[in-house]
């Protein structure tokens, strides 16, 4: 039997200590938290089909055994692979019902991050709906106590995104900063990653590239998770072909060539930034070449994408076997 408290703490770990989660997957292997818990460092590691297999493996015995905490995490990640995956509609539904089972299991994490990633989709098409949603998330976190700043810094960070895209950039500016402070705080380090690259791109977007390497630099100066420092560079590279050196952008890059190849998700978005880089160096043949292989990164994507939407409706019919299942059991139970 899993040490509930173990895997609660694995859990937790996750963004601030993920080597310390994998080891708590690997000791439980089998064991039905530790394949949510595997589902979510895969998929921080853009493996989105083997996340989505760990998730279909518990989710049937989930529901079956009314664990709702811990199917509302399965849900939220299921749906951030379809989020990924660019299936919005079926996200969305998941999210939905994470919201409801988190209430019921009063998981203010995930009744957050459920409101969150709900806003996630309006962003820009309705940002006024979108922020309300951030809002709620951000409330919910914070009214539930100091060991949910990382929600917190995340609901704060879209919140900025939404503010931006209404025009309100002091606001925006701010948030951004509430955000830093929060998930700096909690070691959340994917999603800090992802406020200090916001940060430092925008100011490289105000003409303070300086300002914007040294902001960089002064995080990978830090200890980081190795994705995180990946996910760093690769966007320290992107300004550098944007706005800076474009030499220093393909040498970034460089460093990056083994994981990007394994990175689906990302390959077309690091090749389009290698052909910015090449073409502004005056290597148009180079761009060129570039550009065919990100149509191909393209094309390979779309493929997992359709393999991960075959997955889902699999999953879905095994669930629906087994609700029918119980029902059934019960229905003869009550006869008897």
């Amino acid at each position: 039997m899993v040490d509930v408290h173990a895997a609660e703490q694995a859990w937790a770990q996750r963004m601030s200590d993920p080597d310390a989660s994998w080891a708590f997957v690997h000791l439980h292997a089998g064991r039905s938290q530790a394949a949510v818990l595997r589902a979510y460092l895969r998929w921080r590691e853009g493996r989105h089909m083997e996340a989505m297999e760990d998730v279909s493996t518990v989710e049937s015995w989930l529901r079956a055994e009314r664990h709702w905490g811990w199917l509302a995490r399965a849900l939220n990640l299921k749906g951030a692979v379809l989020l990924d995956m660019g299936q919005s509609l079926q996200a969305l539904t998941l999210f939905q019902e994470q919201l409801t089972l988190a209430q019921q299991a009063g998981d203010a994490e995930m009744i957050a991050l459920a409101h969150n990633d709900i806003g996630v989709q309006l962003v820009w098409d309705d940002p006024e709906r979108a922020r309300l949603r951030f809002q709620m998330a951000f409330e919910v976190a914070r009214d539930a106590g100091p060991e949910h700043q990382a929600t917190m810094g995340l609901a704060a960070f879209n919140l900025s995104v939404v503010e931006k895209e209404l025009g309100q950039m002091d606001l925006s500016a701010r948030l951004l900063e509430v955000a830093e402070d929060h998930v700096s705080a909690a070691r959340a380090w994917p999603y800090w990653a992802g406020v200090v690259s916001q940060r430092a791109l925008r100011l490289a977007e105000a003409g303070e590239i300086d300002l914007a390497r040294r902001h960089f630099e002064a995080a990978l100066a830090r200890t980081l998770p190795v994705e995180s420092r990946r996910f760093l560079t690769f966007h320290l590279a992107k300004l550098e072909a944007q706005y800076g050196a474009p030499s220093a952008a393909l040498t970034g890059l460089a460093e990056l060539q083994s994981w990007s190849t394994t990175r689906v998700d990302m390959l077309d978005d690091v090749l389009q930034v290698q052909a910015a880089a090449q073409a502004r160096l005056g290597d148009y043949h180079s761009a060129y070449h570039t550009l065919l292989n990100m149509v191909q990164a393209i094309q390979i994507r779309h493929d997992e994408e359709l393999s991960v939407q075959l997955k889902v409706v699999e999953a879905v019919h095994r669930t629906e076997e087994t609700r029918r299942n119980a029902e059934a059991l019960l229905h003869r139970q009550g006869a008897g």
